[in-house]
């Protein structure tokens, strides 16, 4: 219980503040209390003496212009005015006896044994204080020794009075003490009190409280500048914990992009796979004269053709890692975007031909734009690729090309409409077009959108009522002038 109490009072500044605090003021009061005791004889007996010293000079000054037969009434009257014993001697030292005119005698009174000292002041016993002086009466030249002594005992009455009512003098001084210390400890703990609890919950990171000290000492500039404190720490910790997210998405879109990284190049892998695995099968049976390869001018043109799409797919995917790997823009020259569409349309139109396919155009004169010409030209050479390859036979493709809009429209298939999103990812293919007719590789579109990425141009692929539709609005297209 004491370890407890003791662990207490040293956790609570308050409490240890209030102990001491009444423990000095109960040592102050109590101290004064025994000085003023100790004291007061001192300065009692000191008073008495001045008092008796000045009565004698004043006695033997009234004493000096009278004659030895009259000085019987000026001392009984002095007697009873003061209280006092006097006593005369002469040069020899023999009492003079001083009668009165009611025949007052000195032997009647109190016996005084006095010792002279050289100040003038006589020491007695506990009876009372005596002084001396000298005189001389008018009508003599002998010289008189005058002897005043105080009837009054020097009692200490002050400190008598102390000690009756000390019982109570401690109580009341312990009461004051612990009520001053409890006013001072709790004036002076609790502000601190108050900061202690405000920079607890600045370590636990709640800014939100103030001290709202308004004092001007040290506890008032204390608390002031904690409100400044967590007033910088809040809006550090904000910026920081900007700073982390910005981070943490830079990690997720690094942690992304090598993701996708991976994935792509696992997909081109096999993408290269399949068709070298082919190829390798045809020229071995030719070579070795196997089978149904013996008929090489039949399998001849499908190796070659195999060999094609590799170099097509190895060619895209070479314009692909220049653009993931180069920061700079594209090529800022004009482009005529009219006659690269119509020159490209031409390229396809034997393949539509073959295909049974009618292509119809509506390409709008003198549209020109700003970009790399070779870019461009990848990128819509794929997209009516795609048209035609995709649709079946004896479908229409209809190019149109008109301020800011290429919209290239096919019809006689669709796109399911979960796939319409992923369309334009790196070797994503709709199921239906994984066969070796269409031949698709899923990199076709992703090159498109990486080229309009670069020339801030966009690309939609939605589904019409009869097929689907690619649209494609670039940014900075003019009729006649540079953008």
């Amino acid at each position: 219980m004491l370890r407890r109490s003791i662990r207490k009072i040293r956790a609570s500044l308050t409490v240890r503040i209030l102990l001491i605090t009444a423990f000095i003021l109960t040592a102050a009061c109590l101290i004064t209390c025994y000085f003023l005791m100790w004291a007061t004889p001192i300065s009692y007996d000191s008073i008495l003496g001045n008092i008796e010293v000045e009565r004698a000079m004043r006695l033997a000054g009234e004493l000096s212009y009278v004659t030895i037969e009259e000085i019987g009434g000026i001392i009984e009257r002095f007697k009873q005015e003061n209280r006092v014993e006097i006593t005369i001697f002469d040069n020899q030292g023999n009492e003079v006896v001083i009668r009165s005119s009611e025949m007052y005698e000195q032997g009647d009174g109190d016996v005084y044994v006095a010792v002279m000292e050289d100040s003038g002041t006589w020491s007695n016993n506990s009876m009372g204080v005596g002084v001396s002086a000298q005189f001389i009466f008018q009508d003599s030249d002998e010289v008189y020794q005058l002897v005043v002594a105080s009837s009054v005992a020097t009692t200490n009455y002050t400190a008598q009075a102390m000690r009756d009512v000390l019982p109570v003098l401690i109580a009341v001084i312990l009461l004051i003490s612990f009520l001053g210390a409890l006013f001072y400890s709790r004036y002076i703990t609790r502000p601190i009190v108050r900061l202690s609890g405000l920079s607890q919950k600045i370590t636990g990171l709640d800014f939100s409280c103030r001290s709202n000290e308004t004092r001007a000492d040290e506890i008032g500039v204390l608390g002031r500048n904690m409100d400044e404190l967590s007033d910088n720490l809040s809006a550090t910790l904000e910026q920081l914990n900007e700073v982390n997210e910005k981070l943490q998405k830079d990690i997720d879109t690094e942690r992304e992009v090598e993701r996708r990284r991976t994935e792509f190049f696992t997909a081109v892998s096999h993408e290269l796979k399949t068709p070298l695995t082919i190829l390798s099968g045809q020229i071995s049976g030719m070579l070795e004269g196997v089978g149904i390869y013996q008929d090489r001018e039949k399998y001849l043109p499908r190796s070659l053709s195999v060999v094609r799409r590799m170099e097509k797919l190895v060619a895209e995917l070479l314009v692909i890692t220049k653009m993931e790997q180069s920061d700079e823009k594209p090529t800022s020259e004009v482009v005529l975007l009219s006659e690269l569409v119509e020159k490209k349309i031409e390229d396809i139109s034997e393949l539509a031909l073959l295909r049974l396919q009618k292509v119809e155009t509506v390409i709008a004169p003198g549209i020109q734009i700003i970009g790399d010409e070779d870019l461009i030209q990848k990128a819509v050479s794929n997209l009516l690729s795609n048209a035609v390859i995709h649709s079946p036979e004896r479908a229409k493709i209809t190019v149109l090309l008109e301020d800011k809009k290429l919209i290239v429209r096919n019809t006689g298939v669709h796109i399911p409409q979960e796939d319409l999103s992923h369309l334009l990812e790196p070797l994503y293919r709709v199921d239906s077009s994984r066969n070796s007719k269409t031949g698709g590789s899923g990199i076709g579109l992703y090159l498109v959108k990486m080229v309009l990425d670069r020339h801030n141009a966009t690309c939609a692929i939605n589904n019409t009522a009869d097929g689907v539709e690619v649209v494609v609005e670039f940014s900075c297209v003019s009729r006649g002038r540079f953008c």
